[in-house]
């Protein structure tokens, strides 16, 4: 694995499960493409039911965003 593999991957992390338990959000990170500019990646907020099916951008893909975070009334910020 080379130096150019390692920042070529894509992670999540930072997930987070609404307090019904229906819905997970989590972060996205992907590398930012040749016409962005070299090096950094954009990180952006999904959310996925915790039962399984297709994850819906939740953020804006022009900035990054970081930890979501449920209110307990079930309101991601």
């Amino acid at each position: 694995m080379t130096a150019e593999d390692i920042v070529s991957l894509v992670s999540v992390s930072d997930a987070a499960i609404s307090p019904d338990g229906k819905t997970v959000a989590f972060v996205r990170r992907t590398p930012r493409t040749p016409m962005e500019g070299k090096g950094g990646s954009r990180s952006i907020i999904w959310i996925v039911p915790a039962k399984g099916g297709d994850a819906v951008r939740f953020t804006a893909p022009d900035r990054s965003s970081f930890a979501p975070e449920w209110s307990p009334d079930g309101v991601l910020h």
